[in-house]
């Protein structure tokens, strides 16, 4: 799972480089699974935010209900953790309640709440 450690005021860069760290090993782990021979998908569900529903519980996207299948894509809302394709999380926000303060993924319904996510 993922460690949540509490932020002292002034730390927010280094909540920032955590993060962007996370991101990093994420993106590098389907090298090392194969270069193991260790399932992505475990490796993968255990760099994530705990809030983020598992890749393996996700079937359908969460907005259209499309089934996913091998050619398309499963994205995760940085707000509400669930499971979209593409087409129903095109939109990108700041997410300062969850640590994003840039522009991050988000699904369409938590696009049309207005103020900050």
């Amino acid at each position: 799972g993922t460690e949540v450690v509490p932020v002292e005021e002034g730390d927010a860069d280094q909540t920032v480089m955590v993060r962007k760290v996370g991101e990093a090993v994420q993106s590098t782990l389907g090298v090392a699974a194969t270069a193991i021979n260790y399932p992505l998908g475990l490796m993968v569900d255990a760099a994530r935010p705990a809030y983020w529903v598992a890749d393996s519980e996700i079937v359908a996207c969460k907005g259209c209900e499309a089934d996913f299948d091998t050619t398309m894509s499963k994205h995760h809302c940085r707000a509400c953790g669930n499971g979209f394709c593409d087409e129903c999380s095109m939109a990108r926000r700041p997410v300062p309640s969850r640590g994003w303060d840039h522009p991050v993924r988000v699904c369409n319904e938590c696009n049309r709440k207005s103020g900050d996510l």
